[in-house]
């Protein structure tokens, strides 16, 4: 993580920057604490958690201007390539009364996902892909690591296997009738999912935020934008994400 004594005291303030900076610089990272969150957050040392950390907490990828009505209600918010969970522990320190659905397929990504959450009651982790159909798929590693492992239909090839669950099914399993945020980082499955079995689940979600991935799966843009102006959804960029707002919501 390039990022400077100086950038972490910007970020952080003086104390905390400089103690996360050391931390960092020495590759003393397998437990943090940061004031702005409720319980300590847990990483591999020296490893790509590193661009987690810096995506989530330092860049601060998911701080848009939420309406300030998200503040004061009980959200439901599904966090679809939840990685090591850093996302979720954002969202449920920033919404302290979300319902909060954290998907991954990874098992050893899996693991550190429960560790994070483990003391945050709203969140609930679901082993498993975000897909266009409820059925297994196969998790493939294209040299991208394990922040970019992407699942296709399972084959009879050998590789490992993973239940694929569609959005609307995941609504059902935890009884949400609409979805306040959906934040959406599935390695090019994203195509998948705004391609088949979209018009149910996107009228009913009121804030989009998604990573595009064309260099892991050609025609992902196209085919998201195609799909969104089908519906009353403004949009804008934010970082390296895209953010949709739905001009319904109240």
């Amino acid at each position: 993580m390039k990022k400077t004594l100086i950038d972490f005291t910007k970020r952080f303030g003086l104390i905390e920057g400089i103690k996360l900076w050391y931390k960092f610089r020495y590759g003393i990272t397998s437990e943090l604490k940061l004031k702005e969150l409720d319980s300590c957050i847990y990483m591999t040392p020296n490893s790509i958690d590193n661009a987690s950390f810096k995506e989530i907490f330092f860049d601060q990828e998911y701080l848009i201007e939420y309406p300030k009505w998200m503040y004061s209600q009980q959200l439901n918010i599904i966090d679809a390539g939840a990685n090591i969970g850093f996302a979720s522990v954002f969202f449920a320190n920033k919404f302290k009364n979300a319902n909060i659905i954290s998907i991954e397929p990874d098992e050893e990504n899996f693991k550190w996902l429960k560790k994070n959450t483990i003391d945050y009651k709203g969140i609930k982790p679901l082993k498993g892909a975000m897909w266009f159909e409820n059925e297994n798929v196969q998790i493939c590693d294209d040299q991208w690591g394990s922040r970019g492992y992407m699942v296709n239909k399972e084959t009879k090839e050998e590789g490992k296997s993973i239940d694929g669950y569609t959005i609307d099914t995941v609504m059902n399993m935890f009884d949400f009738k609409h979805i306040d945020i959906f934040k959406i980082d599935i390695e090019g499955s994203e195509k998948d999912i705004f391609q088949s079995n979209f018009e149910n689940w996107i009228p009913k979600t009121k804030i989009i935020i998604i990573e595009l991935h064309d260099r892991m799966k050609e025609g992902c843009s196209e085919v998201v934008f195609k799909t969104m102006k089908e519906f009353e959804f403004d949009h804008f960029s934010h970082g390296e994400n895209i953010v949709f707002i739905n001009r319904n919501y109240n």
